[in-house]
């Protein structure tokens, strides 16, 4: 297990990274894969229109999808998914402006929608070539609420196991920003998809609000994010007080990053296993110096230290 502390300041220092899985003697690439809390469901994403689903070791059968998946998990059991509102698919027509389902539920043998958002005209046209504009993130804390967070813009919803909206958090103007791939991300793309998609991809790309996010058993949402001036920090949302919260996270390695909840931490690896695991404590988190993030700020309609509608 790794080792951390509380630093100077009151951040978070992590240490030894926790020994990494392997698959027939190599690390396995995840990218937002689920875990049922019963322990023996796992929804496993395998190309942008696929969803494989194993249960106790079996394989399900589930239904081919009409739009990019994103995230995946489990709301009571039901395979969950949130997907890009662009239709991949020719029975598809993606015409705005228009409704287009943005969260997916797997019941009775077929993708149904969950949660929906309406497009305007001007917006398919301004974002919808935007890599990941529509993308989510999902996470299902207790109650079977569901947090829904953008990953280029710092947004995020919870919504209720039927779909209904309960509180919506924005920070700052949730703009889009962009950086510039490093020369070993592009090498990595090269070798895994060839020159000629990494030359289309380009030098530049939609850079992550969220690095991967986490529901507590407390009720709270945990983001890992960027930080100002290099470096991660890890964001906690409190639903009921209606406040978001930030401590610095020193000693995390990589770029494309999971995270789980479990009943000791947060646990946080990176897409590529062989790369890195780290475990924080939950007692280290409530140690931590904690500082109110100033531009957060919640729905109309859902004023600080209210309650859930």
């Amino acid at each position: 297990m790794t080792s951390h502390r509380i630093g100077a300041g009151g951040k978070l220092l992590l240490g030894d990274k926790i020994q990494a899985p392997t698959l027939d003697g190599e690390a396995p690439f995840l990218h937002e894969p689920a875990l049922d809390p019963g322990g023996d469901s796992w929804l496993l994403p395998t190309s942008p229109s696929e969803v494989r689903w194993f249960v106790a070791g079996k394989e399900k059968t589930i239904a081919a999808l009409d739009y990019p998946v994103r995230s995946t998990a489990f709301l009571a059991g039901v395979p969950v998914i949130a997907v890009e509102p662009r239709g991949i698919s020719p029975s598809v027509e993606t015409r705005f402006p228009g409704e287009f389902p943005v969260l997916l539920e797997f019941v009775s043998g077929k993708w149904r929608p969950l949660v929906s958002t309406w497009i305007s005209s001007d917006e398919a046209l301004e974002h919808l070539g935007t890599s990941n504009y529509f993308a989510r993130r999902l996470a299902v804390g207790p109650g079977d609420r569901i947090w829904s967070a953008h990953q280029v813009r710092y947004i995020v919803e919870l919504f209720s196991a039927s779909g209904k909206r309960l509180l919506r958090l924005q920070v700052g103007e949730a703009k889009v920003t962009y950086q510039k791939r490093s020369p070993a991300e592009t090498e990595q793309i090269t070798a895994r998809f060839g020159e000629g998609v990494a030359k289309r991809l380009g030098t530049e790309r939609t850079a992550y609000t969220n690095k991967a996010i986490a529901a507590g058993r407390d009720g709270r949402l945990y983001l890992l994010v960027d930080r100002a001036g290099g470096g991660y920090a890890i964001d906690r949302l409190d639903p009921v007080e209606r406040k978001l919260e930030r401590v610095v996270v020193d000693g995390l390695e990589g770029t494309g990053f999971t995270m789980a909840a479990g009943s000791d931490g947060l646990y946080v690896g990176t897409i590529a296993s062989g790369e890195g695991r780290w475990r924080i404590s939950w007692e280290s988190l409530e140690a931590a110096k904690w500082s109110v993030v100033p531009e957060a700020r919640f729905a109309e309609g859902l004023p600080a230290g209210s309650s859930d509608p």
